[in-house]
């Protein structure tokens, strides 16, 4: 039986122009995405295999895949592109004996918000102090109550939600920026 084409929770968004929007909601429908897992005591063996820090709350670029440590020896390994292909063939084949790979790329939705009333958007339901963030910064945290990995970016941030709520998440993040002029892009 064939495999069934992959299909993204957030491929029905319509793309809504503005000419000066206050923010850009975007879904980035072809994101792939793995977990990374150290094995005990391997945490700052797989960042070295992977040229990427193993601090929490830090993201590290290498070979165009973000690596977000969201906890001690554990990150998110994101990419905006190659959806179908996946990712954990790529990041597997650098774990060597220091920990697993869980390819996500089904049950995670990667959502991008830029703008300059990003933090006023977010604020709605987040708890923690975005201002604050520095770029290339991340946490693992909940957003409108769903379970939700973020990171900082030029102008912006990354959200990483489980694709089962990435609906509920968009329709929440939507109402959160109607008071706003809002730009959004789809795929």
């Amino acid at each position: 039986m064939p495999d069934a084409p992959l299909r993204h929770p957030l491929d029905h968004l319509t793309a809504r122009p503005t000419e000066t929007p206050d923010a850009v909601l975007r879904s980035l429908a072809e994101a792939t995405c793995a977990h990374l897992l150290a094995r005990k005591g391997q945490a700052d063996a797989l960042a070295a295999a992977f040229g990427i820090a193993a601090g929490v709350g830090t993201v590290s670029r290498a070979d165009g895949v973000a690596y977000w440590c969201v906890a001690p020896g554990r990150w998110w390994a994101v990419a905006e592109t190659g959806r179908a292909a996946g990712i954990a063939d790529t990041v597997a084949g650098k774990l060597g004996g220091t920990g697993y790979v869980s390819d996500q790329s089904q049950a995670r939705a990667l959502i991008r918000v830029t703008g300059p009333r990003v933090l006023d958007i977010l604020a709605k339901g987040c708890s923690l102090d975005l201002a604050g963030f520095a770029a290339e910064a991340c946490a693992q945290t909940q957003i409108a109550h769903i379970s939700t990995a973020i990171a900082a970016t030029d102008g912006g941030f990354d959200l990483l939600v489980p694709s089962g709520f990435a609906q509920d998440f968009w329709e929440w993040l939507e109402a959160s920026a109607a008071e706003f002029s809002t730009q959004v892009k789809a795929g």
